[in-house]
């Protein structure tokens, strides 16, 4: 599930806004959360400040460009991954024993399921080559 913390952006839009208007909100209405969320709901929340009427629409931030992509693909990337070398260093990993693997973010950007499968099965080949040495 994709993770845009909408809620969370808001909130912060909201709190400076506050903070420049010097009032607190009212009214808040939260618009596609629930039962009662209409099919046309085109904003995340309104509220009031003051006299005047705000409305936020479904808002995010992404720290990089290209995040909402990678939060999209990452579990189908690496818990495939994940689950190869970990079976080709079963001998290796006793209870307590950690792997931990970095990988630029960016890594498989762009490239198309094949060659995340050859990356992948290089990967365990040299996983497999490590383990001879031990």
């Amino acid at each position: 599930m994709l993770k845009f913390h909408e809620s969370a952006t808001c909130e912060g839009i909201i709190r400076h806004l506050e903070r420049r208007e010097r009032t607190n909100r009212r009214d808040v209405n939260v618009r596609d959360k629930g039962g009662h969320t209409s099919p046309n709901a085109r904003v995340e929340m309104t509220f009031r400040l003051g006299d005047h009427l705000y409305a936020i629409e479904h808002t995010g931030i992404e720290p990089f460009d290209g995040f909402m992509e990678h939060q999209n693909r990452a579990p189908a990337l690496f818990k495939p991954l994940e689950v190869a070398i970990a079976s080709v260093l079963s001998a290796l990993l006793t209870p307590g024993v950690v792997i931990e693997m970095h990988m630029p973010v960016d890594a498989f950007t762009g490239r198309k399921m094949s060659e995340v499968v050859c990356c992948k099965l290089a990967l365990c080949i040299r996983a497999q080559m490590l383990l001879c040495k031990v």
